[in-house]
This record gives C-alpha cells, structure tokens and sequence, in this order.
C-alpha cells in the first residue's frame, strides 16, 4: 500500500498532486510500455496528462486505438480512480498476464485519467477539505 507521507494508493481518492506523481513515476519506472503527453493546460496551469500504453509487438497490420477519459466532473472522483486502477492492471500485468499482453500488444491505449484537474483539485481542497 503505502507509508504515511501520501504516496499514491488505490484504496482511497488521491489528489491530483498524487496522481500526477503517480503517472510520472509509472512513465519512469515502465518507459517501454508508458508514455506520458500533455495534452494542454488548464486555467490553473496545470497539465492535462494523457498516458499512452502500448506493448512491444503487434499481431495485425495495423493498431487499433482505445480512448478512455475520466474526471470530468469535479467532485466524480469513482472515475479517474477506476481509470487509474485500469492503467496500473495493464501497465503491472502485461509481463504476467496473456490476455492484457495481447490487448498491449495490439491496441493503443489512452487513457485521460482526469479531465477536469482544477475542478478535481478544488473539491479535494476547497469542498472538502480533505487535503
């Protein structure tokens, strides 16, 4: 799980602080499946992250490509922490799992795991108060 300084953890609603640590150490840490793309900034110049994941060879001619976003809505926080486990389960089990691999290994995958990070930050902190 995770030590008490607010390290990313699934079983909980993380910040967008935390899940921007998180896709980057997931870039880092998987460089031949994960690539990171900033799609743009947001109002509050923070960056809207895409995170591509691919697997090494593909069976058809040509790739196919999946699109998934989430947080939209601010205070949705259910959707970008089930885009973030769908993320970690293909990242983390392409090398153990037959059926992810073949899913890497022949579609693109781009996952916006949250859309809206103003709006998701404001509710942590402002709403909230949780942070």
């Amino acid at each position: 799980m995770q030590d008490n300084n607010n390290d990313f953890r699934f079983d909980r609603y993380n910040t967008w602080s935390t899940i921007e640590e998180y896709l980057h150490k997931l870039r880092d840490e998987n460089p031949d499946l994960v690539t990171l793309i900033e799609i743009g900034k947001t109002h509050e110049n923070r960056s809207i992250l895409v995170v591509k994941v691919s697997g090494h060879r593909s069976l058809a001619p040509e790739r196919v490509s999946m699109w998934l976003d989430a947080g939209i809505h601010a205070r949705e926080w259910i959707a970008p922490a089930t885009a973030l486990i769908m993320l970690d389960k293909l990242v983390n089990d392409y090398k153990r799992d037959p059926e992810i691999q073949t899913f890497l290994d022949n579609i693109d995958w781009y996952i916006l795991p949250v859309m809206n990070p103003d709006g998701y930050e404001y509710s942590h902190s402002k709403v909230w108060n949780i942070t």
